[in-house]
């Protein structure tokens, strides 16, 4: 416990000097970043090698960090958060003006999840802001399932790495699209599927 511990303590500190970390979740590893610090965010695009206009999803430690970043009013959200949150679903939202586009790839929209992994929200909860938490590879390349994974693509270019285990789904989150008017539409096919959403949302 108290290795475990220290390495809470250690990834909470290379957040607040906008350093990249690696932390465990129920899908896969991922590289988080402070998301208001520009600096960190150009830093995980170089690492991940991904390109500028590919948005960076955005994991808080709890429902009601989300309204800081996006707007929050469509009824289907809480319907959704009710059923997921914290889970493997991701929802893109309306960004707030406020929101760096550095975050979004230029977009005016966010996605943002809550992690159903406990040590990822420790962390999270702990530093007090939201993270920009992508997979964990070289863009385009295979999700870590592990730290030893993470650390065998990344090496020293992480801050610190949380071990929490292997990742027990594996693969990366449903993701929603709640923006407009017209219906929700699912953008990447995961580990909640599409005729779940649709079952939840029909109860509205």
């Amino acid at each position: 416990m108290e290795d475990q511990e220290q390495s809470l303590a250690d990834a909470v500190a290379a957040l607040e000097r906008g350093e990249v970390i690696a932390l465990p979740t129920e899908t896969v590893y991922g590289l988080a970043v402070d998301a208001s610090s520009v600096d960190g965010l150009e830093r995980l695009f170089t690492l991940k090698g991904r390109p500028a206009s590919v948005a960076l999803p955005l994991a808080v430690a709890k429902t009601a960090w989300v309204s800081r970043w996006a707007r929050v009013a469509d009824p289907r959200l809480e319907l959704l958060t009710r059923s997921w949150w914290p889970g493997p679903l991701t929802v893109v939202l309306p960004a707030l003006d406020s929101v760096s586009r550095i975050l979004t790839g230029g977009r005016s929209t966010l996605a943002v999840r809550v992690p159903d992994h406990e040590l990822a929200r420790q962390v999270i909860e702990r530093f007090g802001r939201a993270v920009a938490l992508t997979s964990a590879n070289v863009h385009g390349g295979k999700e870590a399932r592990c730290a030893e994974d993470v650390s065998r693509v990344f090496g020293s270019q992480v801050s610190a790495v949380v071990d929490g285990g292997d990742s027990p789904l594996g693969q990366p989150s449903t993701i929603v699209s709640l923006v407009g008017e017209g219906p929700p539409e699912v953008l990447r096919r995961g580990a909640i599927s599409e005729a779940q959403l649709l079952e939840a949302l029909s109860r509205i």
